[in-house]
């Protein structure tokens, strides 16, 4: 008996039509594409975009205090150094990360998650959205802000 390369047709498996086969292999396929996209969404979180974004020698704000954090991305602004923090944030669907980041080069951006699969910023569908920063600021309370956004776009889905 033949186990390896046995085909559809052999006498190791049930006989199949022509109709059934072809359901079969557009079942495999369709679960492979969502094995594939839960892969995918598995990875796809504000951290890794915010580190990525800002480059593998930036400095790790998210990693201090809360009160620390701030103070951390602010002075890493001010001096230049590429730097990447996410923090949780309440918001209408709950407790969600939200994350800030600097690269090398001097852009600064706003990572958001969104959670449920509704739509972050105009027109996009993504689970992780970045928003162009003018620069990273604080309001009255000492939250980290986004100053003068810019566009947003899909990071990953």
């Amino acid at each position: 008996m033949r186990h390896r390369g046995a085909r559809l047709d052999s006498p190791l498996t049930p006989s199949l039509s022509p109709g059934a086969r072809g359901l079969c292999r557009r079942a495999v396929g369709a679960l492979a594409l969502l094995l594939a996209s839960l892969l995918a969404a598995c990875t796809c979180n504000p951290e890794d975009a915010a580190r990525s974004f800002a480059g593998s020698s930036a400095r790790d704000c998210g990693s201090k205090t809360a009160e620390a954090r701030a103070g951390c991305a602010l002075a890493a602004q001010d001096a230049g150094v590429p730097f990447y923090l996410v923090e949780e944030r309440l918001s209408r669907n709950g407790v969600l990360p939200f994350g800030f980041a600097r690269n090398a080069t001097g852009e600064s951006a706003a990572f958001t998650y969104d959670v449920l699969g509704t739509p972050i910023g105009a027109n996009s569908t993504a689970r992780v959205a970045m928003r162009s920063c003018e620069r990273i600021g604080t309001n009255a309370e000492g939250v980290l802000t986004c100053e003068s956004p810019g566009r947003t776009v899909a990071v990953c889905r």
